[in-house]
């Protein structure tokens, strides 16, 4: 099995949206093939998908204060507030795409 693919953790448009409807396999293959800087944003994208992930079930195992009002709008925002805080951690990134990458290297 392919390191992309026993990583799929995602569900939903913005996973749907990062591997443009195949696998994440077939898009680092395609990546990789020309340009080495494709697959070098794939992985930090993954990366920022996976930190998004982290980020939204770290949110999870924090019980409701009943302080602030909960609703569609604060749901909306806190989805778009963890989607900005992933791509941010990811610039600096964790390790995650660097190893990524080192692996799917060494698979084509």
């Amino acid at each position: 099995m392919n390191p992309i693919d026993t990583l799929s953790f995602r569900s939903g448009p913005a996973y749907s949206a990062a591997v443009s409807g195949n696998s994440g396999t077939r898009r680092a293959a395609a990546a990789s093939g020309d340009d080495p800087q494709r697959l070098d944003d794939v992985c930090k994208e993954m990366e920022s998908l996976f930190l998004q992930q982290l980020l939204k079930e770290m949110r999870n195992t924090v019980p409701e204060s009943g302080f602030s009002e909960t609703g569609s709008g604060r749901k909306m925002f806190t989805e778009m507030m963890d989607e900005a805080m992933s791509k941010k951690m990811a610039e600096k990134g964790i390790g995650l795409a660097d190893v990524l990458e080192r692996q799917l290297r060494m698979k084509m």
